[in-house]
């Protein structure tokens, strides 16, 4: 499913930033419907960008267009999911905790302490996903 065209963004929060290459990847939760995406920008036709929740499932999404784009969303009881993006200039994970400033907790401002630590737990899932595509 689209989160751009569902409910799930009404309290969906940014928990975890990466930028490299003049690219940025974002790792998106959704409590409400308890699902991840990744979204990158900085980008342009052909880069791509996946979501991997910690059961494994992944959901890429090739960009068309524009420059930025996003996945579908992937089944997540938490933000423990991993996001990258893969450009001729190189591989960028969300593996930093977001800023106050891009990651408001639903309706209070910014995550709670423990759901940013996930950042660096998620930092080893994307190198490993990124291994195994290679």
């Amino acid at each position: 499913m689209d989160p751009k065209y569902a409910i799930c963004k009404e309290d969906a929060a940014t928990y975890c930033t990466g930028t490299a290459h003049s690219v940025l990847v974002e790792l998106r939760f959704s409590s409400t419907c308890q699902a991840a995406w990744a979204e990158m920008s900085g980008t342009s036709q052909g880069d791509v960008v996946r979501v991997t929740n910690n059961a494994g499932r992944s959901r890429p999404y090739t960009q068309q267009w524009g420059r930025d784009a996003h996945t579908t969303m992937v089944e997540a009881r938490n933000p423990d999911a991993a996001a990258c993006a893969r450009t001729p200039r190189g591989e960028v994970c969300a593996t930093k905790p977001a800023t106050t400033s891009t990651a408001p907790t639903p309706g209070l401002g910014q995550p709670v302490p423990a759901e940013r630590a996930r950042c660096p737990r998620i930092r080893e899932r994307c190198i490993t996903a990124v291994q195994r595509r290679a």
